[in-house]
């Protein structure tokens, strides 16, 4: 179990939880990657989220995370993401 206090708020990790990574804004680059304490957000910024873990989370772990064509970054719906989502 890991445990992390983030603001006034703490987390509670039990299996399958990452540690947050790097708190900086942005990447300079403007690239897309994974955030979020189970690297459930996809964003071209670190995002900090409750250390909680949905069985649907697992599906990110090979989706990709890319910029879409709004310009935004976020999850490619391929057919094996919107597979996994439909019956984690």
């Amino acid at each position: 179990m890991r445990t992390w206090l983030m603001g006034s708020a703490l987390s509670v990790c039990i299996l399958g939880c990452a540690a947050p990574e790097s708190h900086a804004p942005g990447s300079a680059d403007g690239t897309c990657r994974r955030s979020g304490c189970s690297h459930e957000v996809c964003s071209d910024e670190d995002v900090i989220t409750p250390c909680l873990w949905r069985a649907e989370f697992a599906c990110y772990r090979d989706a990709i995370c890319e910029r879409q064509d709004d310009g935004a970054c976020g999850w490619s719906a391929t057919p094996e993401l919107k597979a996994c989502l439909a019956s984690p």
